[in-house]
């Protein structure tokens, strides 16, 4: 009996941790409507002046993201760790990102959280999170993505006393970026 007791607690655990621990998938993609998002956007889209570079796959995901801070290629849930200039490091770690594609109006909202970026070099030290947004209407054609990009960093430099870098309440407007898909 006391056997089967825990033999039957044991199979609950197993089953608790299969269904109910499961982590989040680390890109939410929300479609609006009953649409889904156009496989023909699938592919990578580069900024026209700063260093990101967003990869949809066919149902909407981003699988990687070159972000600004670093010029780092990123992919959802995945730390990453570089070597920097000066026997410095780099660590990279991704919270939350989110998709969310409207195909009556074509709009396409990103947002790419930075849960904790630190950057060690030459006995400088930049510490912190970020959350960027692009928000924006895709092109007719498919190929061109004019999106608002909006900045909330939270970061504090030590060189060497703490010097707090966080943006104004709502973050920072970094103005309109001209995404292209490139080919």
């Amino acid at each position: 009996m006391k056997k089967s007791c825990l033999f039957l607690l044991a199979v609950t655990l197993v089953l608790t941790c299969l269904t109910g621990c499961q982590t989040l998938n680390p890109v939410e993609v929300i479609i609006d409507g009953e649409g889904k998002f156009p496989a023909s956007m699938a592919g990578t889209w580069k900024a026209n002046r700063s260093k990101w570079k967003i990869t949809f796959e066919e149902d909407g995901t981003i699988s990687s993201a070159v972000i600004n801070m670093g010029n780092r290629r990123i992919v959802p849930g995945q730390t990453r760790r570089v070597p920097l200039k000066k026997g410095g490091k780099g660590i990279y770690e991704p919270g939350q990102w989110t998709v969310q594609y409207s195909p009556d109006s074509r709009e396409l909202i990103v947002e790419i959280v930075m849960a904790h970026i630190r950057l060690e070099m030459g006995g400088r030290i930049i510490d912190g999170s970020a959350s960027d947004t692009f928000m924006g209407v895709v092109s007719e054609d498919g190929k061109t993505w004019i999106a608002l990009w909006n900045s909330v960093p939270d970061y504090t430099a030590y060189v060497p006393d703490p010097v707090k870098m966080a943006s104004k309440p709502g973050g920072s407007p970094q103005g309109k970026l001209i995404f292209t898909k490139v080919e």
